[in-house]
């Protein structure tokens, strides 16, 4: 068995609170354990990856505009650090360890994804970015509701349309 890493978002229109964030779930025991709160975070966790004995989650904040940022840590819990400070809006989104042990992470405020390799202490060193394919680029800034992504997932996997 294993290990479930799992973002405990809570309500993110609240501030942090110590019941919601890196939860990992113990698929032997069926017990959970909450890793990192909101409140050690300063905000919400949205996404988490983990990979080996790091970890990284995407922490957006409780305001309007939702600020996203990146994190890094240890599985354990410790070495926690800010490896990207907030963004204007909810921008950061999807996170990816690579099978060479990068991290991808898609930001809309530069339409890329970022790649990180983890230190020692998994601390993340920011690598070059990789640009976004032309449709894809096209979808982000087009579509940047919630409503309109979940109509385009629909379309795209249930009918096999590919407009909007």
């Amino acid at each position: 068995m294993g290990k479930l890493w799992l973002a405990d978002l809570g309500n993110i229109f609240d501030p942090p609170q110590p019941t919601q964030g890196v939860e990992v779930f113990d698929t032997a025991t069926n017990t959970s354990t909450l890793l990192l709160s909101g409140t050690m975070l300063g905000g919400a966790v949205v996404e988490v990856a983990v990979n080996g004995t790091c970890g990284a989650a995407i922490v957006a904040n409780d305001t309007t505009a939702n600020n996203t940022w990146l994190v890094s840590f240890s599985v354990d819990g410790s070495n926690l650090a800010t490896t990207l400070q907030p963004t204007a809006g909810y921008d950061l989104r999807g996170l990816l360890w690579t099978g060479d042990g990068r991290l991808l992470l898609g930001d809309e405020t530069v339409l890329a994804v970022h790649t990180f390799t983890p230190g020692p202490t998994c601390a993340l060193a920011q690598g070059p970015d990789l640009p976004l394919p032309s449709m894809a680029r096209a979808r982000l800034c087009g579509l940047r509701s919630a409503q309109h992504h979940i109509k385009l997932f629909r379309r795209i996997f249930y009918v096999g349309e590919s407009s909007p």
